[in-house]
């Protein structure tokens, strides 16, 4: 098959496997490819918000400690062969299409021999390590898809690290009501022999942790107290453990997801040099994280996609979008199956006027019913366009506010969130040029 092929493949699977948890299946894909994941240094991350943050911070300081780095994130933001990357102190490498092509022909070759049924994040888990392996990489970075213990990535023999970013309320139909539930889902991905770090995490979050770490004979290190941090859209400089660094990801909450990368990097090894450190923070990127896109005008992405998100997000805006210069525009679209309720809550106060749009996607809510969910949670001036995009909405109000003008000589400041499926067709829209960087 060629890549076409294959994406044409992956769809067919996803159709008919749709979310499949558990790891008999992952188990015997691996036994089927000779155990791929075996000799590799891997680094499991779960938690509900920050894991790309984070590992695109751990990846950065390893391979700029002379490392090269495997990593493995879902979902993607880019394009399909995002998801498998080489880092390297020089590069971040994506997949090629041949390689996918290559790899996805040998798997739907052995499976479909064997009379195994897998789903489409199995293959992309197996199609990941194969990859991993045949590069000799020095650490794999491996992302849960969704909770811990039955998580494809979980079904791997060894860890160097588990890494736990902030948890909260987020896929709570497989993984428990209760803050609780979820974290011991998460928490499954501890194993005896393996190291353990944690972002700061509700108390309820920290009891089971503690309790999961305890039966796996294993201790767990928190991050520390951060210090002062100054906020821009371009940079955030922040203090911690008794040292001063930035990093090019903007956001209240990108320090948090810094800390726990600083400390995971000094978990693996003591050899990792402040300067290092300080280089990895400073290079990684990470796509629609509070990412500006466009400064004329001013057009912020932020896949936000889950009450704790929303309010971060929220945080954000207040600490990097002043009133008195800005109209803060909201502009939200979102899957059905997200806690659109939840996140309404956290919407007001926040923005000045939010706009609904349909998501890419048929898990998408439409954008009406956005808007009235919206209107029933917070009191916030809504309006919805079912029929346009995140850039066509924003054209409509740029021609609005010049045709009209603008009494309060604020400017317009646009905050696209609630999915990462409509981040392609805004990057694409507005030129990278436009951002000043």
């Amino acid at each position: 098959m060629n890549y076409d092929d294959c994406m044409q493949y992956i769809v067919k699977v996803r159709e008919k496997c749709g979310v499949s948890m558990g790891l008999e299946r992952m188990r015997s894909l691996l036994s089927l490819f000779d155990m791929p994941d075996a000799g590799l240094k891997i680094i499991h991350v779960a938690g509900t918000n920050g894991k790309g943050s984070t590992s695109a911070f751990i990846a950065s300081i390893l391979a700029e400690a002379g490392f090269t780095v495997g990593r493995y994130v879902s979902p993607a933001v880019t394009g399909y062969c995002e998801k498998i990357q080489f880092v390297s102190r020089n590069a971040v490498e994506y997949i090629s299409e041949e390689s996918v092509a290559k790899y996805i022909t040998s798997i739907k070759e052995a499976v479909e021999a064997e009379g195994i049924c897998p789903s489409e994040f199995e293959i992309e888990t197996l199609m990941s390590l194969l990859s991993f392996r045949d590069r000799s990489v020095d650490y794999v970075i491996l992302e849960c898809g969704m909770g811990g213990i039955n998580d494809a990535t979980n079904a791997v023999s060894g860890k160097e690290l588990c890494v736990f970013t902030a948890i909260d309320y987020d896929h709570m139909k497989y993984l428990g009501e209760t803050i609780g539930e979820i974290t011991a889902d998460k928490a499954g991905i501890m194993i005896p022999g393996c190291k353990a770090v944690s972002a700061k995490q509700p108390k309820e979050s920290l009891y089971v942790l503690e309790e999961a770490a305890k039966k796996n004979s294993i201790s767990i290190q928190y991050r520390r107290s951060i210090g002062s941090c100054e906020y821009s859209l371009g940079k955030t400089r922040f203090y911690y453990g008794g040292r001063t660094y930035e990093i090019g990801l903007a956001g209240v909450y990108q320090p948090e997801n810094a800390a726990v990368a600083i400390e995971a990097v000094k978990l693996l090894s003591g050899d990792i040099s402040y300067d290092a450190v300080r280089a990895g923070l400073l290079k990684a990127k990470w796509p629609a994280r509070f990412e500006l896109i466009s400064n004329e005008p001013l057009v912020i992405y932020d896949g936000a996609h889950n009450p704790a998100g929303v309010k971060k997000l929220g945080e954000s805006v207040e600490q990097l979008l002043d009133r008195d210069e800005y109209i803060r525009v909201g502009i939200m679209g979102v899957f059905a199956d997200k806690d659109i309720s939840g996140m309404a809550r956290q919407l007001t106060g926040v923005f000045d006027e939010v706009h609904t749009v349909t998501a890419e996607g048929g898990r998408a809510e439409n954008a009406d019913k956005l808007a009235d969910i919206i209107k029933r949670e917070c009191d916030i001036t809504v309006m919805p366009h079912s029929d346009m995009k995140p850039s066509q909405v924003i054209r409509l109000l740029e021609g609005r506010r010049e045709t009209h003008g603008n009494s309060s000589g604020k400017k317009n400041a646009y905050i696209v969130f609630g999915s990462l499926s409509m981040y392609s067709g805004m990057s694409s829209y507005f030129s990278t040029d436009n951002t000043g960087q």
